[in-house]
């Protein structure tokens, strides 16, 4: 397995909400620690960067070094010593009958900790009944099978990478995120300060004017020369936490997108001799998939010239590349032997053919890489299948999570219900 290796540092966290509810009726609670961070945040410091302004959350359990918190966007520190701690997310926890509506694979839940009568847990569903779970790879395989996320359950799960912003250290010699292939690149910033909206006129020549991601780990530990096109498992909420980090293959990139109709507009996932890239062709309205020169497959698209900008969201996940367009699934392309795509590294680029073409906040989001019991990327099964009524879960913060890792399966009879974020104003009651 590939890694980016910095020291090794293990957590052990569980997120905690509340009491046991004793009535039907949703119940307010508030998630007092990390293991579901960033969606669920528990205790923490809620930073805004003094170098371009991004906020950002700091789990109050791995303070970061020295109180000097390092912006996740640009790399900036940023003094919290006098920052008020924040309390964990307000959610509701609403109880439903199982027998009439079975949960769901991805759904987070709300249940009874091992060993503890009273105290909830918040964990995301990863197995289901009858289910032997694996993590292989950092992926989930149920009875030998890759799990395979949708778009919209990516979309639920997915972590954000990357936004706006790009690295400060040196103001004079920051790196970009978003970089032009070539010295005659067309692909310009229209503000010079945040790499927040790209825009392309055609090239002279017939190549593909490409406009590639480099990925920046915000962290004490980063330098200018970090940044890559390998997209890490870091965890900005984790700023405490030093751990060897592992190469993310899952990742999606997606923006806003405003172009003429002659023209191609082309989405890079993976490089190497026989890439991996998406066509969009606004004449045609249609979206295909391509290995190389070798079209794998077709489908219509025919809002690509929506106006103000189309939202294009294209992704590698589980084995499938997966296309959105205005948050819809336009097209979903499975590899029947993931492993064929091992031979090419992820390489996420923006591509112009004779487009004049705007892109508004490109942003990268990546899987979650899930590790063994200890913390680690070597490989772990469970031991037997899931009974009838059991359900194997984890934590999204997957390297201080405390979860079915360790504790084993939850039996349905412990499952309180489903958890969704509370909009506080609009309760009366505090948690």
């Amino acid at each position: 397995m590939e890694r980016v290796t910095v020291s090794i540092l293990i957590g052990t966290l569980v997120a905690l909400v509340g009491c046991r509810p004793s009535s039907p009726a949703a119940q307010p609670a508030r998630v007092v620690s990390g293991s579901m961070a960033p969606r669920y945040c528990g205790e923490h410091w809620q930073v805004e960067c003094q170098g371009c302004g991004y906020s950002f959350q700091i789990g109050v359990e791995h303070p970061p070094m020295q109180m000097q918190a390092v912006c996740p966007k640009c790399g900036a520190k940023t003094a919290i010593d006098d920052a008020e701690i924040q309390p964990g997310m307000a959610v509701d926890i609403q109880p439903r009958n199982f027998a009439a509506d079975p949960l769901k694979r991805w759904e987070v839940v709300g249940f009874l900790e091992p060993g503890d009568s009273e105290r909830i847990a918040v964990k995301r569903v990863v197995g289901l009944p009858g289910e032997q779970i694996a993590i292989r790879g950092g992926e989930i395989y149920a009875n030998d099978q890759l799990v395979r996320k949708s778009f919209e359950e990516f979309a639920a799960v997915g972590q954000l990478g990357y936004a706006l912003y790009r690295p400060s250290f040196d103001e004079e010699a920051a790196p970009e995120r978003w970089r032009a292939s070539t010295a005659d690149s067309q692909w310009k910033t229209i503000d010079e300060d945040t790499d927040n909206w790209f825009v392309c006129e055609p090239s002279e020549n017939s190549q593909t004017d490409w406009l590639e991601y480099h990925h920046f780990r915000g962290s004490a530990f980063a330098t200018n020369d970090d940044a890559t096109p390998k997209i890490a498992d870091d965890y900005a909420y984790n700023q405490g936490l030093t751990r060897s980090l592992n190469v993310v293959r899952d990742v999606m990139v997606g923006a806003g997108v405003k172009m003429t109709r002659e023209g191609e507009f082309r989405v890079r996932i993976l490089g190497g001799p026989r890439p991996l890239w998406v066509s969009l062709l606004p004449s045609e309205n249609t979206v295909s998939l391509w290995r190389g020169d070798k079209k794998l497959t077709e489908a219509r698209a025919p809002t690509l010239l929506a106006k103000p900008a189309t939202i294009i969201d294209v992704g590698l996940v589980d084995g499938q590349v997966l296309v959105g367009i205005d948050r819809h699934v336009a097209l979903t392309y499975t590899f029947d032997d993931p492993d064929e795509l091992a031979d090419a590294d992820v390489s996420l680029a923006l591509g112009n053919r004779d487009l004049n073409v705007s892109v508004l906040l490109p942003s990268v989001y990546r899987d979650i890489y899930y590790l063994n019991p200890h913390g680690r990327s070597e490989d772990w099964e469970m031991d037997a299948p899931l009974g009838a009524d059991e359900y194997f879960l984890l934590g999204d913060n997957a390297p201080v999570s405390i979860d079915g890792r360790q504790y084993g399966p939850i039996k349905l009879g412990d499952i309180i219900g489903t958890v969704q974020p509370r909009n506080e104003e609009a309760s009366a009651t505090p948690p």
